[in-house]
């Protein structure tokens, strides 16, 4: 069986964008095809691995991505969940291989693949109302590291919105949540609590903004011979440039 320790950089927990994108290129150095011997043959894995130290454990997992690029993707998306979510998180998926190397087989996809997205492709039932007419789309939910988000596809093409959504998915691994959200717009639903009794509630769908350096939002709307000033505080920056539009 093949020995490739990781280094120390990988047991550490990586916060920042800069530093993400390059833990993203340094894992491609860290995943590897496991060998063993058999009939005095030595015989390589076709499936490629990852050695993994975090919290005093180690242990190799079993990737499902084929090529090395989207193996080191995969293997930087499960130490992401690991670090916020525990060994926990990945042991319940048929990952962790043996002592001698032999992994549990299943027929699964690695989230690299654009057939792994089309299959949780939606047709989101809520309007839109502040988009254009007609602009029915694919959406999609993006699990990651214990967070998610519902992203908006922009077509109804079920092959461009996979490779989209796959897309998306490699910036949020390899740059974190922040990033993906300046650059590729997010459908969130706002609710507003009007009243007690009766119970009232009144809910909208909407996409964020992106682009452009997001500022304090301070406007205000009109109202019945008044207007009604208002400010927002948001610590998402492309939240707090789409709300003055919603509101």
């Amino acid at each position: 069986m093949s020995k490739q320790r990781p280094s120390s950089a990988a047991s550490a927990p990586i916060q920042t964008t800069e530093a993400l994108s390059a833990l993203a290129d340094a894992w491609q150095q860290r995943v590897f095809r496991n060998t063993y011997t058999r009939r005095g043959r030595r015989i390589k894995v076709r499936r490629w691995s990852v050695k993994i130290q975090h919290q005093g454990i180690r242990r190799t997992v079993s990737l499902a991505a084929e090529t090395r690029a989207d193996a080191a993707i995969e293997a930087q998306a499960i130490y992401q969940t690991i670090v916020t979510q525990g060994w926990e998180a990945v042991r319940r998926a048929p990952r962790m291989q043996d002592a001698a190397g032999g992994g549990i087989e299943a027929d699964r996809l690695s989230k690299t693949d654009v057939r792994y997205w089309k299959r949780r492709l939606l047709l989101r039932r809520h309007p839109l109302s502040l988009n254009p007419p007609g602009s029915a789309e694919l959406s999609v939910r993006i699990e990651h590291a214990g967070a998610s988000c519902y992203f908006p596809l922009a077509t109804l093409n079920e092959d461009l919105a996979a490779a989209r959504a796959r897309e998306i998915y490699r910036v949020v691994v390899k740059q974190g949540w922040e990033a993906a959200g300046r650059v590729f717009p997010r459908e969130l639903t706002i609710a507003l609590h009007w009243a007690e009794n009766p119970l009232a509630w009144t809910y909208a769908t909407f996409h964020t903004s992106i682009g452009g350096a997001p500022q304090l939002s301070t406007s205000s709307v009109p109202g019945k011979g008044r207007r009604i000033r208002y400010i927002i505080l948001e610590p998402i920056g492309s939240l707090r440039q789409t709300l003055p539009r919603v509101i």
